[in-house]
């Protein structure tokens, strides 16, 4: 999820986004320790759209 289309998202929509990509980092975690994730770069993928995710909330709850 590139920054652009994080900024964009609305608080709720923020706050869902995280806790679905916060789901799918423990999905992948899992996925990576048996050795069934062969793309393992998609963790650090998904940590950084957490951040922005993160990130875009603290600007949110800043501006008001």
């Amino acid at each position: 999820m590139k920054w652009e289309d994080v900024k964009i998202k609305t608080e709720d929509e923020a706050r869902e986004a995280l806790d679905e990509a916060r789901s799918q980092l423990v999905d992948l975690r899992f996925k990576a320790a048996t050795g069934a994730l062969k793309q393992v770069h998609q963790i650090k993928k998904l940590r950084r759209a957490i951040t922005r995710l993160i990130t875009r909330l603290a600007q949110i709850k800043n501006s008001k």
